[in-house]
């Protein structure tokens, strides 16, 4: 997933709004708040823009790749995700009815059948080449750009 999306935004130059940008880096120091308990107040927002217009872009991209192609929601795919899930916990049945009465909560879970989707479809439409590495250029990108 994160090679495709990746892709896509290497592949598209797109005009970023500044304000979708600044509104990702206040939702994304909301998020460093929540994860961290420590405030994000202090922090300068050119710390986060990056991530931030990323995020915007991608959000764009999968957007308009979204409308393009028509892509639905499909509620049997969900539904797999959702059981997927569920069969990890110790109640699957309680973990189910969370989610299936929590709107906020089963809009992660079409979210990410979603992401699948449009990973699949990328991946239909792209050349796709297979490429062999060791694990250490794979756990150590940083050291071979050095070397």
């Amino acid at each position: 997933k994160q090679q495709v999306m990746d892709g896509l935004a290497q592949l598209h130059e797109i005009d970023i709004p500044a304000a979708l940008v600044e509104d990702e880096i206040r939702y994304i120091c909301e998020e460093f708040s929540q994860n961290t308990g420590a405030s994000a107040d202090n922090m300068p927002a050119e710390l986060f823009q990056p991530q931030a217009e990323r995020r915007v872009k991608l959000g764009l991209l999968v957007g308009e790749i979204i409308r393009q192609n028509n892509m639905q929601r499909d509620p049997a795919r969900v539904e797999a995700m959702l059981e997927n899930l569920a069969s990890t916990y110790e109640e699957p049945q309680a973990l189910k009815d969370y989610y299936r009465s929590n709107r906020q909560a089963m809009q992660t879970i079409e979210a990410a059948v979603m992401e699948e989707m449009i990973v699949e479809w990328v991946l239909e439409k792209a050349n796709v080449t297979d490429e062999t590495r060791d694990f250490d250029s794979i756990m150590n990108p940083n050291k071979q750009a050095q070397a």
